[in-house]
């Protein structure tokens, strides 16, 4: 293992310099004593692709790598982990979206079971309403035939007429009087 080349960051020297191992404080001092004298360089940072140091320019900015192959090699590997979390990301987002269908499909379907059975449950009612006002219509029927004959307009007996027309088919009310024996005239609901 090398000196660790991050403490050099501001000195200078060459990388060949940097790479002399198993020196004391004191020995590395005189070595950058003696490297600042002999070069005129100035180590601005270390490369991060290779770990070596990267050197001042005598003009323009400081450079980031020490090479244009560790800089396209950098950018590689970033592209590459960039795509990786780019497809990860895609991955669940896509993951994420099945499963929301499925949610909703699923609430879809309970609502389509639901709404069948409430259909269900009032076509039940509907037809137990139906048949009590029939049998109320047969009682009264039963009781006194001329209450159905002379029913008045807006009265009980034409509005349960009526009901029970609405409840099934038009003229239900009639057949099932006519079913049970009734000869009279019927009202007009």
């Amino acid at each position: 293992m090398g000196i660790d080349i991050r403490k050099f960051i501001g000195t200078r020297m060459t990388p060949a310099d940097l790479a002399r191992e198993g020196h004391s404080r004191r020995q590395e001092a005189r070595i950058r004593q003696d490297l600042d004298a002999r070069y005129g360089t100035v180590v601005t940072g270390v490369c991060p692709e290779c770990g070596r140091p990267v050197r001042k320019p005598a003009r323009g900015p400081a450079a980031r790598f020490c090479s244009r192959s560790c800089k396209t090699a950098y950018n590689r590997r970033q592209a590459q982990r960039e795509a990786a979390r780019a497809a990860a990301l895609s991955e669940s987002t896509a993951d994420e979206l099945k499963e929301r269908g499925e949610s909703y499909r699923a609430r879809a379907q309970a609502i389509r079971d639901e709404s069948s059975r409430l259909r269900q449950e009032a076509r039940t009612m509907r037809a137990a309403a139906r048949t009590s006002l029939m049998c109320q219509l047969l009682t009264i029927m039963r009781a006194d035939p001329s209450m159905i004959a002379d029913a008045a307009p807006g009265g009980y007996v034409r509005t349960l007429i009526a009901r029970i027309d609405r409840l099934g088919e038009p003229g239900d009310a009639e057949r099932m009087l006519r079913h049970q024996g009734y000869t009279l005239r019927m009202p007009v609901a």
